[in-house]
């Protein structure tokens, strides 16, 4: 659609710590390690100046790499793929002026679009969040748990 946002052209990594709640919950944990940098992504190891170097360069390799996917997908020169890189965001009309949308359309249309072009038959599709007929939002709420009722009100309900 002309006013969706596309993007972003980017990439990011996350490190979990999760020492801490282990060391509440009386877990102790404790490892052998076969270099500096084998710790990075152990998600009961802190982190430190040494991985945050680390998952930074490791980030750096996967932005190089996507971006030369990106480049060769969308048949752009790296030069004019980090014109619109480094996370931008932007308009579906900003987007398709820049090269990274081929056309509007919605799912309907994508859908479509992907079954002609990569699949023989019918493809299977699933949407998310899943949609409640009133007969299972009415079982939902017979079941009286507070946790249900706000499951419930937070689902879209098909009618059919």
């Amino acid at each position: 659609q002309r006013t969706t946002l596309a993007g972003s052209i980017g990439v990011f990594g996350i490190k979990i710590d999760a020492s801490e709640a282990a060391r509440r919950h009386g877990i102790e944990v404790d490892f052998v390690t076969s270099g500096s940098h084998a710790q990075t992504y152990n998600i009961f190891s802190q982190l430190n100046n040494d991985m945050k170097i680390n998952i930074s360069r490791n980030m750096d390799r996967v932005y190089a790499h996507f971006k030369q996917l990106v480049s060769k997908g969308r048949k752009m020169s790296l030069s004019e793929v980090e014109a619109v890189a480094q996370g931008r965001v932007w308009t579906g009309e900003d987007a398709k002026e820049r090269g990274l949308v081929d056309e509007f359309g919605g799912i309907d249309r994508a859908i479509a679009f992907a079954t002609k072009k990569y699949f023989d038959g019918i493809p299977e599709v699933a949407y998310y969040p899943k949609t409640l007929s009133p007969t299972e939002v009415f079982f939902k709420l017979l079941q009286g748990e507070e946790s249900q009722a706000s499951f419930v009100a937070s689902h879209e309900i098909t009618r059919k």
